[in-house]
């Protein structure tokens, strides 16, 4: 049986992927060549919050755009948002069945930490998990940390992102990728999810 299951979030225990990106252009809408230019930015392959505003007050210094209030607007709007945010189905019958079982759940994230604490407080999930990491501390790093207590074959990791399988594979641990909105197979409610997990 698994020791440790090594949750993301975003898209794999709650809907917020796109709800998220959502939030950049919220923040831009009135600005001038908002849209168009934080459109730009995000298919540019940049991931965090940070980076994305500070390379869009950049773009925009012409117009004396402020990096912390849309910072700010930023975290506040995601944090609300996504604490209200619908949760991918199976995650909270999931996280119940692996307390009940006395299994060692921890998430790991991209979010920032702060933020994401708010998050799983807001949710009232904070009691589901030993351990949340989040940004800046990278999905490697974090999976570093928990492997420290656990056999590598005894950790299996369940996210959506090629993050996730990347801090996996790097680590000899079990991947389960899955797709909130696709099919039972990949979901948390899937058979071979239950099976890798509790068999």
């Amino acid at each position: 049986m698994i020791k440790a299951v090594v949750f993301d979030f975003d898209g794999t225990l709650v809907d917020s992927n796109q709800l998220k990106q959502d939030i950049f252009f919220e923040i831009v809408k009135c600005h001038p060549l908002g849209h168009q230019i934080m459109e730009k930015i995000l298919n540019s392959g940049f991931s965090d919050r940070y980076t994305i505003i500070k390379e869009y007050s950049y773009l925009q210094k012409n117009f004396k755009v402020s990096y912390r209030k849309l910072i700010s607007d930023y975290n506040k709007l995601s944090t609300n948002e996504v604490s209200n945010a619908r949760e991918i189905f199976g995650a909270s019958r999931l996280l119940n069945k692996l307390k009940k079982q006395k299994i060692d759940t921890y998430l790991s994230s991209a979010t920032p930490r702060y933020w994401l604490l708010k998050i799983i407080a807001n949710r009232k999930w904070d009691g589901f998990f030993k351990q949340i990491y989040g940004f800046p501390q990278n999905k490697t790093a974090s999976l570093k940390k928990i492997k420290c207590h656990y056999k590598p074959f005894k950790i299996i990791v369940i996210g959506d992102g090629n993050d996730d399988e990347e801090s996996a594979r790097n680590l000899n641990c079990t991947f389960f990728k899955i797709n909130g909105r696709g099919s039972k197979k990949n979901s948390l409610n899937s058979p071979e999810l239950q099976k890798i997990i509790f068999s």
